[in-house]
């Protein structure tokens, strides 16, 4: 039921249907880790990504590993949900983590197909954002998020359009948000000042 005391129609998960999502996660765990399935049956997607991570956050080949298994979490978990956006947008992202987000404008409604999707700005900014996490060497954590939004009248937003914006931006103007994540998936001091520094 919702805040609203509408029912929400919701699939619930077995047991078995989640242990198969979680597998591969499990999986890798139980080989780096040299531990027993037993040893982490209740932990949560979340909390198997934290538990992988924090055996080497730092290293890109191990991430790039921890990356595919949560990947493939995710591609099984996939299907459909029906709610009030409050339910279905809010996500438990797990633990501590450091976050860096751009905002930018890609085009206008009026022009999206002249001025935003021929220059693809957006597509642009995430390709030439991969390169450099690939040349850099950075572990990057998944996922890096790409979303997209109409403008906003406050001026303070990053995505502030419309009437007496300084940019000049017409209100229509759609933005593209990106998202990049660490996670800070342990307590020692050092290790977090270490993925801090990275």
């Amino acid at each position: 039921m919702s805040a609203y005391g509408d029912i929400v129609q919701e699939d619930s998960v077995s047991d078995m249907e989640m242990a198969r999502r979680l597998q591969p996660m499990r999986d890798l765990l139980v080989h780096k880790a040299g531990i027993t399935q037993d040893q982490i049956e209740g932990l949560t997607a979340f909390e198997l990504r934290d538990a992988l991570l924090v055996l080497d956050p730092l290293d890109r080949q191990w991430v790039a590993q921890v990356n595919k298994a949560e990947a493939e979490f995710w591609k099984r978990s996939a299907g459909t949900r029906i709610g009030y956006a409050d339910q279905i947008l809010g996500f438990d992202c797990g633990g501590q983590q450091w976050v860096l987000e751009v905002a930018f404008p890609v085009g206008s409604y009026d022009t999206v197909t002249s001025s935003w999707r021929s220059k693809n700005t957006d597509i642009s900014y995430m390709k030439d954002l991969l390169r450099e996490i690939e040349s850099a060497d950075i572990p990057a954590h998944s996922p890096i998020e790409q979303r997209w939004t109409a403008s906003s009248s406050s001026p303070m937003s990053p995505a502030a359009a419309g009437a007496g914006n300084p940019a000049g931006l017409p209100a229509d103007t759609v933005h593209s948000w990106v998202g990049i994540i660490m996670y800070l998936p342990t307590e020692d001091p050092q290790q977090r000042e270490d993925i801090t520094k990275r």
